[in-house]
């Protein structure tokens, strides 16, 4: 045995130390996100599950809530756990104790899914809870690390793609299993433990490979790790933690405190770019309305893992192509999109060189008011209160390429229209208008919770119908007059002899 082992590696090409380093991250990158997409995939259909059947018996509009908040939560987590890692932790040392912290908290929450029938969701908030003070050590941390691995090689940009395609190649994995196991003999309690599973390999994982980042480590992680550092690692958890809970127990106020914190922090942005000059001033200030832009986007895009799924669950045949899948399952297409479209992307824009961030955005926002219109007309054409599944998966389609144009070049547009001295304030707002959009569409999705008492398809198809009439009307038009601006914006910055991206 040990020579045929031996000779698989002889065949094998022996991989350079970097390599290494970076198919290691790639491979906790992998697991980490295939555990966040499995349970994010099912969390509506948990939430609103009766607990007779091992869910948490939430209403639908203190579950729409419930998304928000949570989603709000870990957007703002980057920022955070950035500083912790750049100041206090170091960056290895963070990833380290960032993923075993974080597949401590995963182990909670399945541990908590046996105690829901007699004590509903006490225990699963108090683990569930400790998932965005641990996961800010973790979010960032990775790819920080492979830039600095390839800090002086161009391969660096071929490195963050395959972090991006193992990303979504764990989202697609987990959108195809965890529905199938949600609708098992063991229901909610197997996604709960799939998710504590992949979490702790990516653990294991890096904590058995620690060593090889020897070679590239710097900052805090070259000196040991203190007790004061300890200590001021504990109060931060135990800070963090504290808030996360009180916002995971008290949604409707966490929402609205959210959403007027992150719209304070773009507010102070839009006063320091009125502040600077000339053409920075000019850029920053067209980075501002995008972002504003962004946040009316993302909360359409936030539609897929709520109001969809309820909708696919409740009014839809639940057919896709030849196939009957779970209600939970067309979010399966959003990673298989990006995966068969995002590495084309560059060539896309080459060849329409005009089609500039404003426009994009401006593109984005109206493909996907074209998809909630598309959820409209399923809903006037249904049969007996059920939609043809197709037309949720094309709605879907169109969303995730929207989000192509939108999400996936945000940051590029900080980087390229932001003034680079103060360019980490700039991708902290950019989060920022992430976490509002989370926190406004779990209000506005509860606009379309269907009440208690109703129970039939053809009862429920009016409230989803109107809901996804006026936002997808209200998206339209939106996106309509996003594109006049960016048109007159193009005409403004040309006569300033200022080019934009």
């Amino acid at each position: 045995m040990k020579l045929i082992s031996q000779a698989v590696k002889n065949y094998l090409p022996e991989l350079s130390l970097r390599q290494k380093q970076t198919n290691n991250i790639i491979f906790i990158t992998f697991w980490s996100q295939f555990s966040v997409y499995a349970l994010n995939t099912i969390l509506v259909l948990f939430l609103t599950r009766p607990l007779i059947a091992q869910g948490l018996g939430y209403s639908q509009a203190k579950a729409y809530a419930f998304i928000g908040v949570t989603q709000a939560t870990g957007y703002l987590m980057p920022i955070l756990g950035g500083y912790m890692a750049d100041n206090i932790i170091g960056v290895r040392r963070s990833i380290l104790l960032g993923s075993i912290m974080l597949a401590c908290a995963y182990l909670l929450v399945m541990l908590s899914g046996y105690t829901i029938s007699s004590l509903g969701d006490q225990l699963f908030i108090i683990a569930f809870a400790f998932i965005p003070a641990t996961n800010s050590l973790l979010m960032g941390t990775a790819s920080s690390m492979v830039s600095h691995i390839y800090s002086d090689d161009a391969i660096k940009a071929k490195s963050a793609m395959t972090i991006y395609m193992a990303i979504n190649v764990g989202a697609l994995l987990a959108t195809m299993i965890a529905p199938v196991l949600l609708e098992s003999r063991y229901g909610p309690l197997s996604v709960l433990t799939l998710t504590f599973i992949g979490k702790s390999i990516a653990a294991l994982n890096f904590a058995k490979r620690y060593s090889i980042y020897d070679s590239v480590i710097w900052g805090m992680d070259k000196s040991k790790f203190s007790n004061q550092g300890l200590l001021r690692l504990v109060a931060y958890i135990a800070a963090i933690y504290s808030l996360t809970l009180y916002a995971y127990t008290h949604v409707y106020i966490a929402s609205t405190l959210i959403g007027a914190g992150c719209a304070i922090g773009i507010l102070w942005f839009l006063i320091k770019t009125i502040m600077l000059k000339g053409e920075t001033r000019s850029k920053q200030m067209i980075a501002v309305l995008l972002i504003i832009e962004a946040i009316v986007f993302f909360i359409i895009y936030n539609q897929m893992n709520s109001t969809l799924v309820l909708f696919a669950e409740n009014n839809s045949d639940l057919s896709f192509l030849w196939f009957k899948i779970s209600p939970a399952q067309y979010q399966m297409l959003n990673p298989l999109l990006i995966l068969l479209i995002g590495s084309q992307l560059p060539r896309f824009y080459r060849f329409f060189s005009r089609f500039t961030i404003p426009y994009q955005f401006a593109a984005g926002t109206i493909l996907s008011g074209i998809a909630l219109l598309v959820m409209a007309f399923a809903a006037q054409n249904a049969i007996n209160g059920l939609v043809n599944g197709n037309y949720i998966a094309l709605t879907y389609i169109l969303i995730s390429i929207a989000e192509l144009w939108v999400s996936a070049i945000g940051l590029s547009m900080i980087g390229l229209y932001c003034d680079a001295r103060a360019i980490a304030f700039a991708m902290g707002v950019w989060y920022l208008a992430s976490s509002m959009s989370n926190a406004i569409s779990g209000r506005i999705a509860g606009w379309v919770a269907i009440p208690e008492n109703i129970n039939s398809a053809l009862e429920s198809l009016p409230y989803y119908k109107n809901y996804y009439l006026i936002m997808g009307i209200s998206a339209l038009g939106l996106g309509i007059l996003m594109y006049f601006v960016a048109y007159y914006l193009h005409k403004i910055m040309k006569r300033r002899g200022i080019e934009l991206a």
